[in-house]
């Protein structure tokens, strides 16, 4: 839910909120116990197996200021706050010692940028700081073969093509100080 308030016909005040609720089931057993299907055999019984639930609640605010100084220039900032909820790492074959539970994940973000429209219409040059504090931040590491590698490659360079047909000059500079803090600026001249 959100709602904008108009403080003056310039200032714009953005208030808006959410509310997540998951709740998660997780079924495992001791896959350390051998045995070959293939070869017809059953699936061995009596070894241990556990059942895990659990549930995660979290309510997340947001805000926004907008300020239009004239029709081709804007400056905002904004604070937001993220969740995604935990779950259960059922990759390990021995459940004995280990509890599968991770937590959730939060996130504070603020952001501060300007718009512009410059030339009459015809350049556009934005800005925008980032700036976002995790908390037990859940990371998934992924190994790409060639042929994906290829592929993406493809796709990236077919992307490029298609915006250089509509845009003579485009310039993204972004510079990464940490793994939390990014600014980027952007120049589009049409």
């Amino acid at each position: 839910v959100s709602a904008d308030w108009a403080i003056t016909d310039r200032l714009t005040f953005t208030l808006g909120g959410r509310y997540t609720e998951e709740e998660k089931d997780f079924s495992g057993d001791d896959g350390s116990i051998g045995y070959n299907p293939a070869a017809g055999e059953a699936r061995p019984t009596g070894h241990a197996t556990w059942e895990k639930s659990a549930k995660w609640s979290e309510f997340t605010p947001s805000g926004s200021l907008r300020f239009n100084i004239n029709e081709d220039l804007m400056l905002w900032a904004s604070y937001a706050e993220g969740f995604k909820s935990g779950g259960f790492f059922g990759r390990q074959a021995n459940f004995q010692n280990i509890d599968v539970t991770f937590e959730p994940e939060s996130v504070d973000n603020i952001e501060l940028g300007f718009k512009s429209s410059l030339l009459d219409g015809r350049m556009t040059l934005n800005a925008a700081y980032f700036q976002s504090e995790y908390k037990n931040k859940l990371e998934k590491a992924r190994q790409r073969d060639e042929d994906e590698r290829a592929r993406l490659q493809g796709e990236l360079d077919r992307i490029s093509e298609t915006v250089e047909d509509q845009v003579i000059t485009i310039g993204m500079y972004s510079l990464l100080c940490s793994p939390s803090f990014l600014v980027r600026a952007t120049l589009y001249i049409l």
